[in-house]
């Protein structure tokens, strides 16, 4: 942060140094464990033991509540996942995928829809984005639904760099 024209700091540039800084609330998770996503049910998708790899401020608890970040403070948040599907298996494609965003439970706009085919032996992929105001102690959690050609439970992808994540970026207190 550099003072503005002679030497003067201003309370602008105060909240602009913190906003670029580590101050500000952060969390990007990503999933270790493959999970079973039931066909045509929105599943919260679920960030266990090792998922975080971003947590400034102790947003998300890799035992309690696994799906959820909760937020520390009122203001706008970014919240963006992307939800990766293993291959369905032979002869199996997926139809359908969806990628929301829920606050409190509630799904949130938008709520992003894939239409296939796809091969049976290639994995999918969808991503949600959205920025939302909330209030100290709500929270929000990625979820994805799947249907495939088969209506049976499908599971997330979690090998190398192709597997399902979260992140939620703190952007600016409520004017």
């Amino acid at each position: 942060m550099s003072p503005s024209p002679g030497g003067i700091i201003y309370a602008a540039d105060i909240v602009e140094a913190l906003n670029a800084s580590d101050l500000r609330p952060r969390v990007k998770i990503i999933q270790q464990s493959a999970q079973a996503l039931a066909s045509s049910t929105d599943v919260p998708i679920t960030f266990g033991a090792g998922s975080t790899d971003v947590d400034t401020h102790g947003l998300h608890s890799e035992t309690t509540n696994t799906t959820r970040v909760t937020f520390d403070r009122d203001g706008t948040w970014l919240c963006r996942g992307t939800l990766f599907m293993a291959a369905p298996g032979s002869g199996i494609t997926f139809t359908i995928l969806q990628a929301s965003v829920f606050l409190n439970g509630a799904v949130q706009v938008p709520r992003n829809r894939w239409a296939g085919p796809t091969a049976s032996n290639v994995s999918a992929t969808i991503q949600a984005s959205v920025e939302l105001e909330a209030d100290a102690g709500d929270y929000v959690e990625f979820v994805g639904q799947q249907l495939a050609s088969t209506a049976a439970s499908k599971n997330t992808n979690v090998g190398g760099s192709f597997a399902s994540t979260f992140e939620v970026i703190y952007q600016r207190a409520r004017s």
